[in-house]
Parts: C-alpha cells; structure tokens; sequence
C-alpha cells in the first residue's frame, strides 16, 4: 500500500494569517504614521501612539522622547507630590517642584509648598540618578512651616524612573537661639520629611521646534525627528 499526497501554499508578504484576502496590513513605522495590525487584519496604533492617525505621541509612553530609561538627563519639569513628616509638631502637606533650568552646569528650581515659594539651586548626578537642591540662607527672611520659621531647606531626591522620584525634604533654621518644644522636649530646628512626586510636565525638545521627535529605544540617544511636514 502506497500513498501520494501534494501540498502547494502561497505567500502575501502584506498579508498576515486569517486576513481576508482582499484586505493589504502591512506595518508601517516611519515619520506621520505608526500602525500595525492584529490577528483579525484591523489597523491599530503602534504602543506609544494615538489618534485618528496614529501619529500622536501618548505622554509617558514608549515614543515619549521625555521618557528616558537610563535617566541621565535630569529636563526642565513640573514635579508634584507630597511630603510627610515623623514629628506632629510639623505638618504633612502637599509640594510642587518647578524646574526652570537643567543642564550639565546645575539645577535650578523653586520649590512650592503650601503658601511659601523658596528658590532653590543645585545639581543632579546622573550616575547615582541624585537630584539634590538646596536655597540659600534666608536669616533674614525666614519662612513659615507647620507653625514653625526656617532659613533653608533641602530637597534630596532619586529618580525610580522618568516620572517618579522618592527622598526626603530637609529643613533647618540658622537663626541664632532659634529652638521649639516638641513632644516635651526642646531640640533644634531641624525636621526631615519624606518625599514623593511625580512628574506631571516635561519640556524636551531635541528637535528645536523644526519637528516632532519619537522614541524608538529606551537609552537617551533613541530617538529621532520628523520633519513639520511629514517627510
């Protein structure tokens, strides 16, 4: 007993399994459009874009050109958060970071919290992915937090990732004679308080306005510009 059998196939290099025969899919990655297909044959955008035409970049996604997985670009950004404090003699409250400048010769910001708005300077370390920003020593105009006066204050943090950021925010009073009665005791006027933000804005923009840059790679260098028009 013998058995012959055939078997013959066609290949579509635009066509993907169990799409209709009439129906062209291709992937299409480059500057005004970023769509790929699923298993039906329908169009859907590439992770990290949106719209009607695919070719929004989604904040925060994987062709945000903010969002640098090495973080060795610390941007101009809004950050936002809280601090929480261990003693109860100063209270928890929320914080806003405005970083105005960033650049390979330092850090400038002011630091919002609560009614107060203290300019502080400093640098970020992008090999321990440090930000460490202090204000200068404001003796003579002191400010008010959790019922108390300080002259400076401190804002150590580390980058987890592009958006979030963990440390602790220090403030201290050089004031001669300056002290307070805490829990019964009277100690100097230092607190340290945990610290937690979250980037809400960022402004990068490698391509100087001329187009739209996109990540295509998570190291700082991946990434590229369109053209205003398209091409």
């Amino acid at each position: 007993l013998s058995l012959t059998y055939s078997l013959g196939y066609n290949t579509h290099s635009n066509y993907y399994l169990g799409h209709p025969p009439q129906q062209n899919c291709p992937i299409v990655n480059e500057c005004g459009r970023h769509v790929t297909c699923d298993v039906s044959g329908h169009l859907n955008c590439m992770p990290g874009w949106s719209g009607s035409d695919c070719n929004t970049v989604v904040s925060g996604g994987l062709a945000d050109c903010s969002m640098d997985n090495e973080l060795s670009v610390f941007y101009k950004s809004t950050w936002e958060g809280s601090i929480r404090c261990p003693s109860d003699c100063v209270a928890n409250m929320s914080v806003r970071l405005f970083v105005t400048k960033a650049s390979h010769g330092g850090v400038t910001a002011t630091a919002f919290l609560g009614s107060n708005s203290i300019a502080v300077t400093g640098n970020y370390a992008s090999y321990t992915k440090h930000l460490l920003l202090q204000s200068s020593n404001n003796v003579y105009f002191p400010f008010m937090f959790g019922g108390q006066h300080y002259t400076d204050v401190e804002v150590n943090g580390a980058l987890r990732s592009a958006t979030e950021m963990t440390g602790a925010a220090i403030f201290l009073s050089r004031r001669p004679g300056d002290a307070r009665t805490c829990h019964g005791s009277t100690t100097t006027l230092k607190e340290t308080c945990a610290l937690r933000l979250t980037r809400s804005q960022v402004t990068f923009d490698p391509c100087n306005g001329q187009g739209q840059c996109w990540r295509y790679g998570g190291k700082q260098r991946d990434y590229m510009c369109c053209c205003n028009s398209g091409n």
